[in-house]
């Protein structure tokens, strides 16, 4: 799917995990991210020089003015383990502004058509770096990173919510 392609597109039918005191939650990512207005940032990997400098702590920067704005779910959608996932969002949130998602499988990434193979970062197979809104299910804004090692038209500063 080109990236165009998925404005008005359905959240697709797939799994994210998230850890729960110790243990692992599987949810569905269209019923846990599709009411109300949401903002999904996804990032490639947890611990990630660009993920954790400059694309988790803009998102968190942002966080407070965007659910003033209307968003309903702020969520980090990240290629790593739910474990490795966890951890980050302790150290680099603990307020829990953000709410984190593993997609470990590569599932919603990959329905998404939002995956990349990064071998020479010793990285694998694992999501480009997106921006999308969606509301009520449906997607309304998609920004696609050119390489994941990018971070311009994802920073979700310049965002405004309608």
């Amino acid at each position: 799917m080109l990236h165009g392609e998925l404005v008005g597109a359905r959240l697709p039918q797939t799994q994210l995990c998230e850890v729960v005191e110790g243990q692992l939650r599987v949810l569905e990512a269209a019923r846990i991210l599709g009411r109300g207005l949401v903002l999904l940032v996804g990032m490639p990997g947890a611990f990630t020089p660009i993920c954790a400098g400059r694309h988790l702590p803009s998102l968190l920067k942002s966080a407070d003015r965007l659910r003033a704005a209307g968003l309903t779910e702020i969520a980090c959608i990240v290629t790593s383990s739910p474990f490795a996932v966890d951890a980050w969002a302790k150290a680099a949130d603990p307020a829990r502004k953000v709410r984190f998602l593993s997609d470990g499988n590569l599932s919603f990434s990959r329905a998404l058509g939002l995956t990349t193979h990064e071998a020479d970062l010793f990285m694998g197979d694992c999501s480009k770096r997106y921006l999308l809104t969606v509301r009520d299910g449906a997607i309304e804004t998609v920004r696609v990173e050119e390489t994941i090692l990018n971070l311009s038209c994802t920073d979700p500063d310049d965002l405004v919510v309608d």
